[in-house]
């Protein structure tokens, strides 16, 4: 009897948000290994490709090429094992500014959305092998993501 691949990237649920009184559409970011594809924006943004071409990266872990991986997403506000879910602005929802400082090989881009400075903070780093990317919502509730990229 065969087996169903995984499938990885998933669809989750889009949330409003009032920060300091506004609105902010926002998805659910699965804990581990799973993605939502508000994050696959995320990812091609700062690494620099296609959507669709970040898309078939995670698609591909199904057939065990491991490109991309997601070690972790937590919400900082609970307790270090709760599994309440983080939220991150949707990119295409909401009126967005960035900011981005280079150190060496560090890349800091700050998210502006919808007015509310430094809601979102990215930091890629390039190291020998491989490129991580940390994802850190700034704004209450707080939580954080990180990524490791294997192209």
């Amino acid at each position: 009897m065969a087996t169903l691949p995984v499938e990885y990237l998933r669809e989750t649920k889009i949330v409003e948000e009032y920060v300091d009184g506004r609105l902010v559409m926002s998805f659910e970011v699965p804990l581990y290994k799973y993605f939502s594809r508000g994050e696959a924006l995320y990812l091609s943004l700062l690494l620099g490709i296609d959507e669709r071409e970040m898309l078939g990266k995670i698609e591909e872990l199904k057939f065990g090429r491991k490109t991309v991986e997601k070690l972790w997403a937590v919400r900082l506000d609970e307790d270090s094992f709760s599994t309440a879910h983080i939220y991150f602005p949707d990119l295409e929802a909401n009126s967005v500014d960035a900011a981005e400082t280079v150190h060496d090989d560090v890349r800091v881009v700050k998210f502006h959305i919808n007015g509310i400075r430094n809601f979102l903070r990215i930091v890629h780093v390039r190291e020998n092998y491989f490129q991580r990317l940390i994802v850190y919502r700034s704004v209450v509730p707080r939580g954080i993501a990180e990524y490791l990229v294997y192209f």
